[in-house]
């Protein structure tokens, strides 16, 4: 099966945030940015879904170095304030879930909520989901992911809590997860039409 690249780790950059080389996604706000904020840890992300899900193929995590395999892990929509989530021409403060990068799959710059692929195990009781300082995501090691949640815990960040997780979904390959985040994507974000019908084309 032939792997598609996402175009974020091509940039590094916050046009890219959304998802594979195959489709485009929905513009973001034509009004000027604010630069990202200085002290973004102490900002509220909730997690509004989660849904676990095992592959019957690995795949690439695209967001760490070397991009390592998994074969399980966790769709988790998130919601926060939307301008958190503009892409900007520019290094833009990271998106960690504990000490984890996840993989997003839309922007939510407008609607404030964005579905992101957690890799590994998802722990909400330990895990707090927080921005952490500029970098590139797929140039963060494990050590500089571990300072970036201290960072977090002492601004004021807490873990996302207890959560009931359903069962885990099984997908014969990441490609069909991301099918499964379509519908999510539609539900919470439907104006990002581009990126839902991206998401469904047919693999070839």
């Amino acid at each position: 099966m032939k792997r598609i690249i996402p175009i974020s780790l091509v940039l590094g950059l916050g046009l890219a945030l959304t998802v594979r080389a195959n489709f485009t996604t929905s513009p973001a706000p034509s009004a000027p940015l604010d630069p990202a904020p200085a002290a973004p840890q102490a900002l509220e992300i909730s997690v509004l879904e989660a849904h676990p899900f095992v592959l019957g193929e690995a795949e690439p995590d695209w967001m760490r170095p070397g991009a390592p395999s998994y074969v399980n892990g966790t769709l988790l929509v998130l919601e926060g304030p939307a301008e958190l989530f503009v892409p900007r021409q520019a290094l833009e403060n990271v998106l960690y879930v504990g000490t984890q990068i996840p993989e997003p799959i839309n922007t939510g710059a407008f609607s404030g909520r964005r579905i992101v692929i957690l890799p590994g195990e998802f722990e909400p009781a330990t895990m707090p989901v927080y921005f952490g300082e500029p970098a590139l995501p797929g140039q963060v090691t494990l050590a500089e992911a571990g300072r970036q949640l201290d960072l977090a815990f002492d601004a004021g960040a807490r873990a996302i809590g207890p959560m009931a997780l359903p069962a885990p979904k099984s997908f014969a390959s990441a490609y069909e997860m991301r099918r499964f985040a379509a519908d999510l994507i539609e539900q919470f974000s439907p104006d990002e039409v581009d990126v839902i019908s991206g998401l469904r084309v047919e693999h070839l």
